[in-house]
């Protein structure tokens, strides 16, 4: 599906909660991609404006894929344990509360399982929904085993499909966790071999 509008966002939002596994806890959906420059903090950023309306309760986005450091605490920090306070989630833009990546890369703890866990329980325990923002599949680490569902953005226009396949034979997503394939910038025809996998 290549949701370029707003009504492709919505319902690319109740395709991914209706993919999603049942569950008591919050739920914690990862963006990803083959490979960088694909455009999923966009489909991101807007699969969550979307959540905010099919959703009962908080909403976040996390960007666990930028290399930049910000000023204020952030995902960074709640991967090293720190409680998620409201400073951490106080931004919040179109209904969705936004966590920074903190004040310095997280990327190496991105493959410490039992700090992933943590934080994403944190993040359960608040919010609804999460949307987590992440690197391409080989920067995701334990992200991959720990969350509800991954959702893999491809920009239809420039990525090959040996790209991909090699992408998800190097960090396999389990069958039960990939939700679908986003055609971001998809021209006007659907290459056969992504039609198969789209959502």
């Amino acid at each position: 599906m290549s949701p370029l509008n707003e009504a492709g966002f919505h319902s690319l939002g109740l395709q991914v909660l209706s993919r999603l596994p049942a569950s008591d806890a919050g739920q914690v959906v990862l963006v990803s991609s083959a490979r960088a420059g694909e455009g999923k903090t966009l489909v991101s950023r807007r699969l969550a404006q979307a959540l905010v309306e099919q959703c009962t309760g908080p909403v976040a986005w996390v960007d666990a894929g930028s290399m930049h450091a910000e000023a204020a605490a952030g995902w960074a920090e709640l991967l090293q344990g720190h409680a998620l306070d409201e400073a951490m989630l106080g931004r919040v833009t179109d209904g969705v509360h936004t966590l920074g990546p903190g004040t310095r890369p997280a990327a190496q703890r991105l493959f410490q399982p039992h700090g992933v866990q943590q934080a994403l329980a944190a993040l359960r325990a608040r919010c609804a929904m999460t949307v987590v923002d992440g690197g391409p599949l080989a920067a995701c680490g334990a992200l991959l085993q720990a969350v509800d569902g991954v959702l893999l953005v491809v920009d239809a226009g420039e990525t090959r499909r040996e790209v991909v396949q090699g992408a998800l034979q190097a960090h396999p997503v389990a069958s039960e966790r990939m939700l679908g394939v986003v055609l971001n910038r998809r021209p006007s025809y659907v290459p056969a071999w992504l039609y198969r996998r789209a959502l």
